[in-house]
């Protein structure tokens, strides 16, 4: 028992520092996917530390570890659907663009659903005016080949959002 404490505890330092050095590289560079893929990666690493130092201490079985640990990523994974990760990562990065080196294309990459969030920060993309006029006039562009079937409510709120900007930027006339 006592080795096995040892190894779990080892491995929550390495955790740890994983960690810690994520967290100054997204600090230094910005958030990304592979990023945050670490963050979920370490949690998953947590939980199964802590199953098996459950299976340990109270003599659990084998099914019992691979049942929580199964359910664990289950909901984990779940509950990871439910943020909108493109926008949690373009807001988390302009909004710290004087501490960070923003990497336009990167930006540019990202979903349809950060069109607004970029627009609102047009003036970071001066450098990239014709890149970000084509993408999206490539998005209002496509809006117009699908049906109601491809109804969704992000695409929705960013068509109408860029459709509310082009009547504004038309001269007014009486």
């Amino acid at each position: 028992k006592a080795g096995a404490y040892a190894w779990i505890a080892q491995n929550l330092v390495l955790v740890m520092s994983v960690a810690i050095r994520d967290y100054y590289y997204i600090a230094k560079h910005g958030l990304a996917y592979k990023r945050m893929g670490v963050l979920f990666f370490l949690l998953m690493v947590l939980i199964g530390l802590l199953t098996v130092f459950i299976k340990i201490a109270y003599k659990r079985t084998n099914y019992y570890l691979l049942r929580m640990n199964a359910w664990a990523g289950i909901v984990v994974l779940v509950l990871a659907t439910t943020i909108h990760w493109d926008e949690l990562i373009a807001g988390y990065n302009l909004k710290r663009r004087n501490e960070i080196r923003l990497d336009v294309p990167f930006l540019l990459s990202l979903s349809d659903k950060t069109i607004p969030l970029l627009d609102q920060n047009i003036e970071l993309l001066k450098d990239w005016e014709a890149t970000w006029q084509h993408r999206r006039l490539s998005f209002l562009n496509s809006r117009q080949e699908f049906s109601w079937l491809s109804w969704n409510y992000s695409d929705a709120y960013t068509e109408q959002y860029l459709r509310a900007r082009e009547n504004d930027s038309k001269p007014k006339t009486r």
